[in-house]
């Protein structure tokens, strides 16, 4: 996972971007990319990947938590939105990543709160989709030599046992991995 603190801040009005960047930098987190409204912060988020997007509700040429949920939902990264509407409902956050709605004015206390806690809760993701991704493989590998032996099983007629004995013993006299042995015998 990336370990520079790249946040990308999306609003128009200038005394919220101030309040943002000032909470932030002590943190160690650096504004990587601004812009000021929703056509441009979809094309910046894309491009830039950062690691949490600030975003004002108030955009002049649409609502910042419609771009929030779109980013939120690709999973570019964790969200927060401000909006001077307290109240949206259980219908703004997302469903598929990671997005929080805090109410303008910024109360510092609870938005570096949520920021901490978005970033945490993004690392873990991060690490189960890896640890995902690594099962997934590790599952399909065992697909294919369980084939390979059930292959040997039948065409030498030996038991389980002695099948995985040989792939064993010849994975290590040709240094390749039983899993590659595997997929030559399931290509013969």
């Amino acid at each position: 996972m990336r370990k520079e603190k790249n946040v990308m801040l999306v609003t128009p009005d200038k005394k919220l971007s101030k309040q943002v960047t000032g909470a932030l930098l002590p943190l160690g987190y650096r504004i990587a990319g601004e812009c000021r409204d929703g056509a441009g912060a979809l094309r910046l988020a894309r491009m830039l990947l950062p690691q949490l997007l600030v975003i004002d509700d108030d955009l002049p040429d649409q609502k910042g938590l419609a771009i929030g949920k779109i980013l939120a939902k690709e999973q570019i990264c964790p969200v927060i939105v401000f909006s001077s509407k307290w109240n949206y409902g259980t219908d703004a956050y997302g469903e598929d990543g990671l997005l929080v709605v805090l109410s303008k004015p910024m109360q510092q206390e609870i938005f570096l709160q949520f920021t901490l806690c978005l970033g945490a809760a993004h690392a873990r993701i991060f690490q189960l989709e890896m640890e995902q991704a690594k099962l997934r493989k590790d599952l399909e590998t065992r697909k294919i030599i369980e084939r390979a032996k059930g292959m040997l099983m039948a065409k030498q007629h030996w038991s389980e046992e002695a099948a995985h004995q040989w792939l064993r013993n010849t994975s290590m006299e040709r240094m390749i991995s039983i899993a590659a042995l595997a997929q030559e015998i399931i290509r013969e």
